[in-house]
C-alpha cells in the first residue's frame, strides 16, 4: 500500500494555507478515517472496504462544503497516512485496488490517533492562516478495538476522545465489532459491523453524515444549543456557529435514521 509522502501532506497544507477565500467560499470541515488493517481485522476487510465505499460517496454528494479527507491506515504494526487531500480528489476505486489483499501486525491506536490528531490541528492552523471557515472534524474509526498497547498508553486518549466528543470538539464514529466485548470505547456514536442488520444501519450513518453536512440551518430547531449567527468577519465565532450546527445536526439525523 502506497503511502503519502511527508512532502506531498505539505504541499497540501500550503495550498490550504494560500487558497483564495470570498465570501462565497463554502466551509471546510476536516474527515479523518481510520483503518485498521492489522492482523485480527482480517475477517471484516470486505467491511472496511464496503464502509469507505460508501461514506466517500455520500460525502461526495455535498455540494456547499470542502472536505479535507486524511486516511490513517494501520498495518504491519505502523500507523500510516495512505490519503492527504481534497476529498472531492480521491480516487476511492484506486485507493481500494491499492489496499493490502490481507490484514497483519499489531494495532498501535494511540499512535494513530495522535497521528491524526495532529494533522487534525495542521488543517485547522492552515485555514486559520487563509481566512477559511472550518468545523470541527468527523473522526471515523474503523476497528475491532482490540489495541495491542498498554492500558496506561490508551486511557489517555479515550478520556481525550471522550471530552473532543462530549464538547463538540469531534464527531466521533465508530464502526466496530461485537467479538471483542473487551473493545475500547470511544466515545462516539457506534456502529456494529458484524450482525445481520450492520448493512442497513452503516448506510444510515453514512446518509446520517450526509445530511449533517448539507445544511448551514440547524435541523433540531434549537434543541440542542441553538447560537444566533454571527457575521463571517468574525471567524472563531461563525466557526464554533458552524460546528454547533455540524454536531446537532449529527446527532438529530442519525437518531431518526437509526430509530427506523
Amino acid at each position: 500500500m502506497k503511502q503519502m509522502t511527508l512532502d506531498y501532506v505539505d504541499r497540501e497544507l500550503f495550498k490550504l494555507k494560500k487558497m483564495k477565500v470570498g465570501a462565497m467560499t463554502h466551509p471546510r470541515t476536516p474527515l479523518c478515517i481510520v483503518l485498521d488493517f492489522s492482523g485480527s481485522m482480517n475477517p471484516y476487510r470486505d467491511q472496511i472496504v464496503s464502509i469507505l465505499r460508501n461514506l466517500t460517496k455520500e460525502l461526495n454528494g455535498v455540494d456547499k462544503r470542502f472536505f479535507t479527507l486524511i486516511i490513517i491506515g494501520i498495518f504491519n504494526g505502523r500507523p500510516r497516512i495512505w490519503y492527504f487531500g481534497d476529498l472531492k480528489e480521491l480516487d476511492v476505486e484506486d485507493l481500494i485496488f491499492e489496499l493490502p489483499d490481507q490484514c497483519r501486525g499489531t494495532t498501535p491506536l494511540v499512535e494513530s490517533f495522535q497521528l491524526a490528531d495532529h494533522y487534525l490541528t495542521e488543517v485547522s492552523k492552515a485555514c486559520e492562516s487563509s481566512t477559511q471557515i472550518c468545523t470541527i472534524p468527523f473522526y471515523i474509526i474503523i476497528t475491532d478495538a482490540k489495541s495491542t498497547e498498554t492500558r496506561e498508553n490508551y486511557t489517555g486518549i479515550l478520556k481525550t476522545l471522550a471530552e473532543d466528543t462530549a464538547n463538540n470538539r469531534k464527531i466521533v464514529v465508530e464502526c466496530y465489532t461485537r467479538e471483542n466485548e473487551d473493545g475500547l470505547d470511544f466515545g462516539g456514536y457506534k456502529i456494529v459491523m458484524d450482525h445481520e442488520g450492520s448493512e442497513a444501519e452503516i448506510e444510515n450513518c453514512m446518509k446520517a453524515l450526509r445530511l449533517a453536512s448539507s445544511s448551514n440551518v440547524d435541523q433540531t430547531k434549537g434543541v440542542f444549543e441553538q447560537k444566533s449567527r454571527p457575521p463571517k468577519s468574525n471567524r472563531s465565532a461563525y466557526c464554533d456557529y458552524m460546528s454547533t450546527i455540524l454536531a446537532g445536526n449529527m446527532l438529530f439525523y442519525f437518531s431518526n435514521l437509526n430509530s427506523r
